[in-house]
């Protein structure tokens, strides 16, 4: 199987226009042609796989990354998702590292994405993780933000700099008006944190409306 590097625009309400981007990772084969991520990740993920693909998708992101800057385009940061085995691999820190050293791309426009539910799973290990990541100067985001029923007080705990509304709740916003406060709610917590919110995009179009409107940082 090879892979493929796709590229996905970051939604935002600045006025500047696009403000950030975001890497997917999509897997090709002779057989069964274009394979999406849900479907061989899980397998990567069991297998181990994830590791060497991940830190081959952050190096080409970085790389494209700062490519584009010598285009003389503008400065973008770039999310990447980790999973659960790339976040808990005890050599994260020096790949991110040695990445941003070889790509020569500031560290402060990297953003790692780590899912809600594994954030808080076990406090004391994330901090462990979080802890050095962030004094490299990345960004760190919480993704999925809402499925994984953590506190205020524990949220406080992390390092965070941005939370990215589950898909759910930007899908099911427009339904009703306890959906529509549910969101709002979510996007209060992260403004009362001074954190960065983001939802994701959709293919409904006034919730993808509400995604916009509601990336504020």
């Amino acid at each position: 199987m090879s892979f493929a590097f796709i590229i996905r625009p970051s939604a935002t309400s600045a006025p500047a226009g696009l403000r950030a981007w975001k890497r997917c990772c999509a897997g090709s084969t002779r057989t069964w042609g274009t394979v999406a991520p849900l479907k061989f990740l899980p397998i990567a993920e069991e297998t181990g796989l994830t590791v060497p693909i991940g830190r081959w998708v952050l190096s080409t992101a970085c790389l494209q990354n700062m490519a584009w800057q010598k285009q003389g385009l503008p400065h973008l940061s770039v999310a990447v998702n980790l999973t659960e085995r790339q976040f808990l691999d005890e050599h994260l820190l020096q790949d991110v590292a040695s990445i941003l050293q070889a790509t020569g791309m500031p560290a402060q426009l990297l953003e790692l994405e780590i899912t809600e539910s594994l954030l808080i799973r076990d406090v004391a290990k994330t901090l462990a993780v979080l802890t050095p990541l962030k004094a490299l100067g990345v960004r760190i985001a919480a993704d999925d933000f809402g499925t994984g029923y953590s506190s205020l007080a524990t949220l406080q705990q992390f390092p965070l700099d941005t939370i990215k509304i589950d898909r759910s709740f930007v899908r099911d916003v427009t339904g009703t008006p306890e959906n529509t406060i549910l969101a709002d709610a979510v996007v209060a917590l992260g403004r009362s944190l001074s954190l960065t919110v983001c939802g994701p995009g959709s293919g409904n179009t006034r919730a993808g409306r509400f995604s916009a409107q509601s990336c504020v940082r």
